[in-house]
């Protein structure tokens, strides 16, 4: 959650969750500073945390950084799979116990903003409801895929 106070510069960041995918401080406080477009340059370089970057700007309140990356860059919805995502949130719930409701919540979040910048929609409006549903349905499939792959980390045959 962001909270504002005062004026817009004012921001405090109030975490959405405690677990994050970076456990030291000084490389959680470089991605907190790091512009939009310094973190789309590090996830073109190390595409393999594309998905822990988007985490922690949700984690941290930075959706508008999320949306920022989008308008810069329409690409982005294209440079995750569902695979990629659902093995990331099974990770989250399997290796850290995040809860479900939370994962769901950080991809619902991301997905909507995403599509927000892709559309150049102002952020605070909501999808208009034909694209919600598809948004909605593609964060839906791939929670499916999660839930399958944590049930077979949880219970190999």
């Amino acid at each position: 959650m962001t909270t504002m106070d005062g004026d817009p510069g004012d921001r405090i960041r109030v975490p959405r969750t405690i677990f994050t995918y970076f456990p030291d401080p000084a490389e959680q406080e470089s991605i907190a500073a790091a512009s939009a477009e310094e973190l789309f340059g590090a996830m073109t370089r190390r595409p393999t945390l594309r998905v822990r970057f988007l985490h922690e700007c949700w984690r941290t309140g930075r959706d508008d950084t999320i949306y920022d990356i989008g308008l810069a860059h329409p690409e982005l919805g294209d440079m995750f799979s569902v695979e990629d995502v659902a093995g990331e949130i099974a990770f989250m719930r399997v290796a850290y116990g995040e809860n479900p409701a939370t994962c769901e919540s950080f991809f619902r979040n991301t997905v909507h903003t995403i599509m927000k910048a892709a559309l150049r929609q102002p952020i605070e409006n909501p999808l208009p409801e034909m694209l919600r549903d598809v948004a909605d349905t593609l964060v839906d499939d791939t929670l499916e895929q999660t839930n399958a792959r944590v049930n077979q980390l949880i219970y190999p045959n």
